[in-house]
């Protein structure tokens, strides 16, 4: 029986998303997004949510089949559109000042082979373009759990029976999230507050530049001299604290887009690709996430060659005042950055220098991944400078990773 089967880790669970990853106030709305397959940990969420004092729960299935028969089925043209009233909720529930939780971990692992990238590559749902703005604006306090379906477990432990695989799924999942600490709140404050301080120091360092290398990866990730180390504890305008991401071993930072070159191949890392075009690693992977074309097939052997081409793309927001910040900021930090450049040119001074970080010693854990490691696929992408909008460096590091220190 897996730990998920227990009426008690369901509670467990829902209180540590509840009560501390998203932080739900009384009175405020809830909005919790979910899978079908996912009905038992979601129902658990809901009913906590409703003890802790919410004054409503509004929960978002998605249903993965459906949106198979639109990519086989519906006209190429209309693939991209995306009703309007989805993203006027979002921003609806940003004006309200709402929580959201999202439970993640594959519901149908592999249900989009077989599909013509160039379509799947068009349906971007249920990622909506208004969530990176509401996410800027910290109007929401907001939280990522995994939830353990059994085709998650039978995709990651083929060798077991399915109640066996479901059974491990779980308690590794158990594990992760630290519910098996005598008090898993406390647990997560304590690193937590390790995770942040290893930012605040990576920032004070104002490294110029990192590089991730491994088989067939050499990658180098210029930073700007703005850029500023983050770990998943948040706080919202409001003052509400939140942890965006659990279980969470990462500090992130934001790449220049104009200094982004080498050669990342992914065969040997476990990763899915989401929905909005994403390729993410398992929590023992070597990479955190950055933007990908949305044309890239679903398969964790892909080859993506950085530094060429670079294109840029803007989307307008839905609410103008974001967008406008949004810019501002931009185009100071790369006008800053351009200057620190003239200024190494003029001076001759050079950015070779490379340090190893030794910050973080995070606990390793065993958590699963829902792409099985031996696909052969050889599918191929580019990915120029602009492409990259967003690096997050993992505390679980198990491949070499050097910083340059800046002048």
């Amino acid at each position: 029986m897996s730990p998920f089967d227990d009426p008690a880790t369901l509670e467990r669970f829902a209180r540590l998303a509840v009560g501390f990853a998203a932080n739900v106030q009384p009175g405020q709305l809830l909005q919790v997004k979910s899978e079908i397959g996912k009905e038992a940990v979601t129902r658990a969420v809901a009913a906590e949510a409703y003890r802790a004092g919410a004054k409503y729960v509004d929960v978002e299935y998605f249903d993965l089949h459906v949106k198979r028969a639109r990519l086989e089925h519906a006209a190429e043209e209309t693939l991209d559109w995306v009703p309007e009233w989805l993203g006027a909720k979002l921003l609806a529930l940003s004006d309200a000042r709402a929580a959201r939780i999202a439970l993640s971990g594959p519901a149908a692992p592999r249900l989009l082979e077989g599909i013509d990238p160039a379509r799947s590559g068009k349906d971007q749902l249920p990622a909506l373009k208004e969530t990176g703005p509401v996410v800027n604006a910290r109007t929401t306090n907001w939280t990522i759990l995994p939830c353990p379906t059994r085709p998650w477990a039978a995709e990651v432990h083929p060798g077991l029976t399915p109640d066996a695989a479901w059974e491990r799924l779980g308690e590794q999942i158990v594990h992760v999230c630290r519910l098996d600490e005598d008090d898993p709140v406390a647990a997560w404050r304590e690193r937590a507050a390790v995770l942040v301080d290893s930012a605040a120091r990576l920032t004070s360092r104002r490294f110029d530049a990192i590089r991730f290398r491994g088989e067939g990866t050499d990658l180098r990730v210029g930073l700007l001299p703005t850029s500023k180390w983050l770990a998943a504890q948040f706080e919202t305008v409001d003052g509400i604290a939140h942890m965006p991401n659990l279980p969470s071993e990462e500090v992130f930072s934001s790449p220049d887009p104009e200094r982004v070159d080498g050669i990342v191949r992914a065969r040997t890392i476990p990763s899915t690709r989401s929905g909005s075009g994403e390729l993410k690693t398992s929590s023992l992977g070597r990479f955190g996430m950055w933007a990908i074309p949305s044309t890239v097939s679903n398969c964790a052997a892909s080859h993506f060659e950085v530094g060429s081409n670079p294109t840029r793309r803007s989307v307008p927001s839905p609410r103008k005042r974001i967008a406008s910040k949004r810019r501002d900021v931009s185009r100071a930090a790369l006008s800053t950055s351009t200057a620190a450049r003239s200024r190494q040119a003029a001076t001759g001074s050079s950015s070779s220098r490379r340090q190893t970080c030794t910050i973080c010693s995070p606990r390793r854990s065993q958590a699963a991944s829902g792409v099985r490691p031996g696909c052969t696929s050889a599918a191929q992408g580019r990915v120029g400078h602009g492409r990259i909008v967003q690096l997050v460096v993992r505390a679980l590091t198990t491949g070499p990773v050097s910083l340059s220190a800046g002048s």
